[in-house]
């Protein structure tokens, strides 16, 4: 049995929504920000994988998939793509600035806009 990708955007919002009432409210910010991108990401790649025959090495398989998305003719794939650019941009920003400034706010605009990739991909692939 493979793990469902869809899941880690689910933890996003229950971290969100936790975040709030606990003293680890900048963690669960960062981590939710951190687990909307991957989610996405993961169900990107295999989408690739699973619906266009598509191979990635290790290395820079987060450029791979992401331009794979945003050079594609079809315009939901070019916003998976835009929407992956953002995320791993915010990503970066969550798991690795020291002075990354992150509310509820923001972390809750994030996942909506992994949301909105999610909503892409069901478009591709009903199956994701």
């Amino acid at each position: 049995m493979s793990f469902y990708w869809k899941d880690y955007l689910d933890l996003a919002h229950k971290l969100i929504n936790d975040s709030q009432s606990n003293t680890l409210e900048e963690a669960y910010l960062r981590s939710s920000v951190s687990r909307s991108y991957y989610s996405i990401f993961c169900l990107a790649r295999n989408f690739l994988e699973n619906n266009k025959g598509k191979t990635f090495g290790k290395y820079d398989i987060h450029k791979e998939v992401r331009n794979e998305f945003i050079n594609s003719a079809d315009i939901s794939e070019q916003m998976v793509g835009q929407i992956l650019f953002d995320l791993r941009t915010d990503r970066n920003d969550a798991d690795y600035d020291d002075s990354y400034s992150i509310t509820f706010q923001s972390a809750d605009n994030i996942h909506n806009l992994a949301n909105t990739a999610y909503g892409h991909l069901k478009l591709l692939d009903p199956n994701i």
